[in-house]
């Protein structure tokens, strides 16, 4: 068959680099069924592996696509991202005249894979292949039977850049290689409660305003301070809700007739 008409499948992968344009992979084989948009993708950049995004799928002659490197894994064969984000990615990539892959970082901080994501194991049965010293190396550190981050690894090998040395010896059948997706981050929120400081600690300024039964002017810190000696303390709704505003909080708080506490 000619080798200008035999099909290549390949992948335009989002990389988070400041560029105009997705950069074109080729999918292997046995990631046909996997690769689809808004799957996530390891892929080579350069010297170095990037996690990324595909945003579509197309086929080209073996000669146009001779030079296109391979996509090397796909992290999770379940879209990371759906439909409706892409077209969104698109339209804030145009509307604020920024870069497809800055975009997605924007929206989404989780899309490059950690070295504490990427696990290796030993395979077995293990074929009989003579390696070089740096892959043998790499593969006496390994320990039996257990998984282990490449940040592990680097660590007890005072090395770094180890991708290579993984997809040598996963290409032999050395090694298999998975990949642990972050979970969701939990987000705590802080709530300020207030108390009152004593009042011999106030400065002379202080007792001066909020003591004086004659400062109609601060009659709503007053009312504030009195609110919460009644309490004890209060957070900043409850503050809110009965009334008083932030900036009355805000400066109590500079004057430390406030105490807060989170």
């Amino acid at each position: 068959m000619d080798a200008q008409k035999s099909p290549r499948s390949i992948a335009d992968v989002i990389i988070p680099i400041p560029v105009d344009a997705p950069f074109s992979y080729l999918i292997p084989p046995e990631y046909e069924d996997l690769v689809r948009p808004g799957v996530q993708v390891v892929v080579p950049f350069g010297e170095r592996y990037e996690a990324g995004i595909v945003i579509r799928r197309h086929t080209s002659g073996e000669a146009a696509s001779r030079e296109l490197k391979t996509i090397h894994d796909v992290v999770s064969s379940e879209p990371f991202v759906g439909e409706d984000l892409l077209k969104l990615l698109d339209w804030i990539a145009n509307y604020y005249i920024c870069h497809l892959g800055e975009a997605f970082r924007l929206i989404h901080p989780s899309m490059n894979v950690k070295k504490s994501q990427l696990e290796v194991q030993k395979c077995f049965p293990v074929p009989s292949v003579e390696l070089s010293p740096a892959l043998q190396e790499f593969w006496d550190m390994l320990p039996e039977e257990e998984w282990i981050t490449v940040g592990e690894i680097e660590k007890k090998l005072h090395q770094s850049q180890l991708f290579y040395r993984i997809a040598k010896l996963r290409a032999q059948q050395q090694i298999q290689t998975r990949y642990t997706l972050p979970g969701t981050k939990k987000i705590y929120k802080t709530i300020d409660v207030f108390s009152v400081q004593s009042e011999e600690l106030w400065s002379e300024k202080a007792r001066e305003k909020y003591l004086s039964g004659n400062a109609k002017r601060y009659e709503n810190a007053r009312r504030l301070i009195a609110f919460l000696q009644e309490r004890q303390s209060a957070n900043r709704t409850q503050l809110l809700e009965a009334g008083f505003s932030g900036e009355l909080i805000r400066r109590l708080e500079r004057e430390q007739v406030l105490l807060r506490t989170a």
